[in-house]
């Protein structure tokens, strides 16, 4: 992994990354039964005008599950 034209407040971000093991992610895997769905989320980093920034959504409060929620956009493939 390179870091090269990382802001240096990414810098923590970057350092974690490296020390992240495969078991500590396996919780993450989709059931053996296959009963999972694919789907993605973006997580969003930015330079904003005070620092910096994530981009997140608010959930329609209309929805069923989690209504007026923040949320990262994405979701299923």
């Amino acid at each position: 992994m390179t870091t090269a034209g990382l802001p240096s407040w990414l810098d923590p971000v970057a350092q974690a990354a490296r020390s992240v093991r495969p078991q500590q992610l396996s919780r993450f895997l989709p059931p053996e039964s296959g009963a999972g769905r694919q789907s993605a989320v973006l997580i969003l980093f930015g330079d904003g005008p005070r620092g910096p920034e994530l981009l997140l959504m608010e959930r329609s409060g209309t929805l069923r599950s989690h209504p007026g929620q923040p949320s990262f956009p994405g979701g299923s493939l």
